[in-house]
């Protein structure tokens, strides 16, 4: 293909991309706090409020972290980031958390993504097509728009902790890796090795302060990390591909993420979240049925994205394509039995903490991460075993018949699951379109002038939430003394607040 036409294509592929995306992003200025966007926050807004000093707002979001450490749960870094929600400093910013995740979302995917087509030996061409598609069966089917971007306390709790990881396994697998990732090979007295080692350092020490991070955040990343990192760690010293000035620093951060998640996990708080939830049940046998329950669960999300996605559809279209590329590939494809079971293995571990604490496999907060999960390993492990087909093939093509029918199967595929695909994107531009969304926004902002207006000693009843849209969740219960209601009247600054009953006069 000539040159002016592949940047015509690629020019037309990313102004698509872009106008599919540009909704979410639209979206990103209707989405509104709620529960425990006030809750968090109105522990840290008086300060703010009163001295506008960012480390007074940081020490007392530090001293409730480690207050909840012992009433509540263990998770200090996640407690801290809450606590730091764009609605203690200015209301009308919070709408930017939003755009700001969906950005820092899209840049972890891309970096994760190019890092895994160089695995694959593909070039820069393949990894953007890879992105751009994957992206979209991300974004376009994700199972909740609220829970997983626009809601403060969710999203950045567990889908940008998701996405730091991301980030964190790239430097891990660096550091590990290579030759000379981790510092230089000159003596002492050479600047270029000092230089080196000093860079190691940084490298080691922003690792640990990472893992240090995501070891105190949700427990479904936290231990998804630890085992990825973990099986990165021993892939590298088995191959012999990183010298041990590189495993050591990946080693002690890989330490520092376990105690760090130890130390939360047996957080005195637990104990009383968990009792106060009245979730745990202490089963016969739980740990083991809770094992047994997570394979379950992650074979039926395994079959789930593929099937109410269009992925399963894709992946059958693209094999040929896909089978070329890699048999031109330089790339090693060895044991690709070990493929499929450990990608399994990490989505178990992500899984098991909420099967464990819960006895379910979690809210739509949580699926959101399997579903980012599933929509890049399957693809992965898929790419993987056709690159170790092909070199078992010795290079040699498909047969041409299996073309249409592989074109066929997907198509097929893509007509059954058509109707089942999860998402709400269809609702997200409805609500733009409609004008519901706007209607959220207008209705909360009449709220917040009531509440703005209000004394401490003030009773406060507002028009009730809009209807929620899908960048907004309903905050108020008609009971003012509901913990909701008592977030929001903290945040405010008056006695309490309830909904005006729609059916009085």
């Amino acid at each position: 293909m000539p040159r002016g036409t592949r940047r015509a294509a690629w020019a037309v592929a990313l102004l698509c991309w872009a106008l599919l995306l540009a909704p979410l992003f639209v979206g990103a200025a209707y989405a509104l706090p709620a529960t425990d966007d006030f809750v968090f926050s109105s522990v840290t807004r008086g300060t703010w409020v009163q001295t506008h000093s960012l480390p007074h707002v940081l020490k007392d979001a530090l001293s409730y972290a480690l207050r909840t450490w012992h009433d509540w749960q263990g998770t200090v870094s996640g407690v801290v980031m809450m606590t730091l929600c764009p609605a203690v400093f200015c209301l009308r910013a919070y709408p930017l958390h939003a755009a700001a995740l969906l950005l820092v979302w899209l840049g972890s995917l891309f970096l994760v993504v190019r890092a895994l087509c160089r695995r694959l030996g593909l070039g820069p061409g393949p990894a953007r097509a890879a992105f751009l598609g994957l992206s979209l069966v991300q974004l376009l089917f994700w199972p909740g728009y609220v829970e997983g971007f626009y809601w403060y306390n969710g999203a950045w709790f567990y889908t940008f902790t998701q996405a730091l990881s991301g980030l964190t396994l790239l430097l891990f697998a660096r550091m590990a890796g290579g030759p000379g990732t981790a510092g230089g090979t000159g003596t002492a007295g050479d600047g270029t090795a000092g230089t080196g080692r000093l860079r190691a350092a940084g490298r080691g020490a922003l690792l640990c302060a990472l893992m240090a991070f995501i070891g105190l955040n949700n427990y479904i990343t936290a231990l998804y990390t630890l085992a990825a990192a973990a099986l990165l760690l021993v892939h590298a010293a088995l191959r012999g591909r990183g010298s041990l000035r590189g495993l050591m620093p990946c080693a002690l951060a890989l330490l520092v993420g376990a105690a760090c998640l130890l130390a939360s996990v047996l957080a005195p708080g637990n104990a009383v979240r968990l009792e106060t939830d009245g979730w745990f049940r202490q089963e016969d046998f739980w740990l083991l049925r809770s094992v047994w329950r997570t394979l379950l669960a992650a074979l039926g999300y395994v079959w789930r994205f593929l099937t109410r996605t269009p992925l399963l559809a894709l992946l059958l279209g693209l094999t040929p394509a896909a089978y070329a590329a890699l048999r031109r590939s330089g790339a090693s494809f060895g044991a690709p039995w070990l493929a499929p079971p450990l990608a399994l293995l990490l989505l178990c571990a992500m899984i098991f903490p909420h099967m464990y604490t819960s006895g379910y496999a979690g809210p739509a907060r949580v699926v959101n991460l399997y579903h980012a999960y599933c929509t890049v390993a399957l693809p992965f492990v898929w790419a993987y075993l056709l690159g170790a087909a092909a070199r078992r093939r010795g290079g040699r093509p498909l047969p041409r018949r299996l073309t249409p029918a592989l074109a066929a199967a997907g198509l097929l595929a893509l007509c059954l699951s058509a109707p089942g695909f999860q998402g709400a994107y269809a609702q997200a531009l409805d609500a733009l379109a409609s004008g519901r969304a706007q209607a959220a926004r207008d209705r909360a902002w009449a709220q917040y002038a009531l509440l703005e207006q209000a004394g401490p000693g003030d009773d406060v009843v507002v028009p009730p939430d809009a209807p929620a849209a899908p960048f907004s969740m309903g905050t108020l219960s008609e009971d003012p003394a509901d913990w909701k209601n008592v977030g929001m009247a903290d945040y405010f600054g008056v006695r309490s607040v309830r909904p005006e009953n729609p059916q009085s006069p």
